[in-house]
């Protein structure tokens, strides 16, 4: 009887703005009689090379997140002045268009930052991942008791502010065919079946089976059969 047995394969470096992701190397023990060493390293590589774009993807979010603060910042330097040179008022009444400019974009260019690059960078991580499954799916293919399966958790956590956080995280499900006699269980291909007992009957027992009353006439047997009638139950000797 077949049984599945599965674990996890953990993908490290998944936070934001850490310099890469790359697959737990240490062999399973599960698998050490079922890949050799120079294969594991091999689908290792090719994992953590499906991967490598991560690290320009987060290097990309990182400075564009800098610059996104860089630019709230300049506008925020911006405007303070004016309103410490009282320009914020022009000399026509109301305020002055160059304020007006300066507000807006303190509010517009952060978040045009932010969509833009959070757009880029879901679309671009998204590619990789796809990149990665195409990997799993041609290493499974290479076994019929093997099978590597990308998968992810969503984890939920509370900030200092009491804020909700939702992290998602991969990792490589690896799953094992399991056969009878590897885990234990019973295995019907292996049972030994028991040849069946034959009990002989009265009649046999009593008419010599296997050769006894070889020889003899019917009368002869008739006359034996009328002998022993008496201690025969009625049953038994209309058999």
């Amino acid at each position: 009887m077949a049984n599945n047995h599965s674990f996890r394969i953990e993908l490290h470096g998944q936070t934001l703005f850490t310099s890469k992701i790359t697959i737990d190397r240490s062999m399973p023990a599960m698998l050490s009689d079922r890949m050799s060493n120079q294969e594991w390293i091999a689908f290792c590589d090719r994992v953590d090379q499906a991967l490598e774009p991560t690290h320009t993807i987060k290097r990309r979010l990182a400075c564009y997140t800098a610059l996104s603060v860089a630019a709230s910042f300049g506008i925020f330097i911006m405007i303070a002045i004016l309103g410490a040179t009282g320009s914020i008022v022009s000399s026509y009444g109301g305020f002055n268009p160059l304020y007006i400019i300066l507000f807006v974009s303190f509010i517009v260019v952060p978040v045009t930052i932010q969509c833009h690059t959070f757009r880029q960078t879901y679309r671009k991580i998204g590619k990789v991942y796809e990149d990665l499954r195409r990997v799993v799916n041609e290493e499974s293919s290479k076994r019929s008791d093997i099978s590597f399966h990308l998968k992810e958790e969503i984890h939920v956590g509370y900030s200092t502010t009491s804020r909700v956080q939702r992290t998602t995280v991969n990792y490589i499900e690896c799953c094992i065919s399991l056969s009878g006699g590897q885990d234990g269980n019973y295995n019907p291909m292996n049972a030994t079946v028991a040849s069946p007992v034959v009990i002989p009957s009265m009649f046999d027992t009593m008419s010599g089976a296997g050769g006894r009353m070889s020889g003899k006439s019917t009368l002869e047997r008739l006359q034996e059969l009328e002998g022993i009638k008496a201690i025969l139950s009625e049953e038994e000797y209309n058999k």
